[in-house]
């Protein structure tokens, strides 16, 4: 059955066999997908100036050099599509030709054929972003998140001596001036991707520790959102973006709408944090590209640092502290058209950190279809239990976040005992620690 908060998109064929490729179109039809094929990398490239594609099939065994050309097309577009070719077993160089060429996916036919169906799901559909973290949670079974805020002088050395790279205290130089250590951001992200993702259903990535690093760091960000994609995390971009009008539009357009990856393709977060002291101006960008595009926003109501009760915690004159007024504005986004999906919950979603029982309680209640982005477990001194406090009663509704915590792990004590300088068991090691803190003090969702 087709999800009807799904927005269909189309595909792109290049298959020279009419069989196969009539195959191929069948199985899109059948899945309400519509399809279009093409014979000539030139009926390829004036069929994507109509307008972007988010899917593109390329035959590479019955098409030879033509199909070549059609993947450089499509890989050069600014509006870049997924680019998946096949290709027989014993075809391996035309496939190496194909993946220099920038082919996403190389497939041998066989493999295509059997994963068809959950291509065209996966790069056909602008699913609903509180459906689609649900079913991620729910096939984890670990309702968290890792947030990735890397300080490069808390990177392990090993990682900096692999770059030539000092630590700041023993460098005379500013290491934010060298490339090497946007590189070695990249490296130590892509790694940290690579032990997660087995064990949590998304990823939290801070742009604001690649900023420093101006163009370098900016292309280290947008990599990394592509890898932790194609590991299968959904992204959230911390961005915390906020302000009105045209810019308001850009930012939702840069972090939303297709950041360009260090291979110039299009990659965006499937969901961004902003900021909510300038009202619906501020964040009406954002929910416009979570009804557009299958995105998501959580609004900062209630955060966790200390200094936030001078203004979040001001009682106002109905009695309600100000995160409370919020609040109930951010429920009234939330139910805004085309928003809620088929399990209830909005697109729009809440930042909230459990700064007393009384005041999350009261939050939790105010904002019943909001997925709560819950900030203050590990390094910032909340428990598992106080953070509990922000999950509706059958165990759904929020996803904790834990970022130095895990993510410098091989700091702690606890875990160099164990593993000693091997940095990545100890952050193995504090991800299942987390995810098994936060599972026990949450009922399982009811199914």
């Amino acid at each position: 059955m087709i999800n009807t908060h799904e927005q269909r998109r189309g595909v792109l064929i290049l298959v020279q066999d009419l069989i196969f490729a009539t195959k191929i179109r069948s199985t899109a039809a059948s899945l309400g997908i519509e399809s279009t094929s093409v014979r000539t990398a030139q009926e390829l490239s004036r069929r994507l100036a109509e307008g972007p594609l988010p899917l593109v099939i390329v035959d590479l065994g019955a098409s030879g050099d033509e199909a070549l050309r059609a993947i450089v097309v499509a890989r050069e577009r600014a509006d870049r599509p997924h680019i998946v070719a096949f290709v027989s077993h014993v075809e391996e160089e035309l496939a190496r030709r194909a993946s220099a060429a920038g082919a996403d996916e190389v497939l041998p036919r066989s493999r295509f054929n059997a994963q068809l169906p959950a291509l065209l799901n996966t790069h056909c559909f602008a699913a609903h972003f509180a459906d689609r973290l649900l079913q991620a949670i729910g096939r984890t079974n670990a309702p968290v998140c890792v947030g990735l805020d890397p300080l490069f002088e808390r990177l392990p050395p090993a990682i900096l001596q692999e770059h030539g790279l000092e630590h700041p205290a023993e460098s005379k130089t500013d290491p934010r001036d060298a490339e090497p250590a946007a590189n070695a951001l990249l490296q130590f992200g892509a790694e940290l991707i690579r032990i997660v993702a087995p064990h949590v259903p998304t990823i939290k990535i801070n742009v604001a520790f690649f900023e420093p690093y101006h163009a370098a760091g900016f292309r280290t960000y947008f990599e990394l959102v592509r890898l932790a994609q194609k590991a299968g995390l959904i992204v959230i971009g911390d961005v915390k973006r906020g302000d009105i009008g045209h810019s308001a539009e850009q930012y939702a357009a840069a972090h939303l709408g297709g950041g360009m990856n260090a291979a110039g393709g299009p990659f965006a977060a499937d969901a961004v944090t902003v900021n909510s002291y300038l009202g619906y101006d501020g964040v009406k960008p954002f929910v416009d590209s979570c009804r557009a595009g299958g995105k998501g926003v959580f609004v900062l109501v209630q955060t966790s640092n200390p200094s936030a009760v001078e203004l979040q915690q001001v009682r106002l004159s109905e009695g309600i502290t100000l995160a409370e007024r919020i609040s109930k504005l951010v429920d009234q986004w939330s139910r805004t058209e085309g928003l809620i999906g088929q399990e209830g919950f909005s697109a729009v979603g809440a930042v909230v950190a459990p700064v007393n029982a009384e005041t999350t309680r009261r939050l939790r209640e105010s904002m019943p279809h909001c997925l709560f982005l819950v900030p203050g477990y590990g390094a910032q001194g909340k428990s598992a239990e106080e953070v509990a406090l922000c999950f509706k009663l059958d165990g759904t509704g929020a996803i904790v976040n834990a970022s130095r915590s895990v993510i410098f792990a091989y700091e702690d004590q606890k875990y160099r005992g164990l593993y000693g300088d091997d940095w990545r068991r100890c952050i193995e090691a504090s991800c299942r620690d987390f995810v098994n803190a936060i599972r026990a003090v949450t009922p399982s969702p009811q199914t």
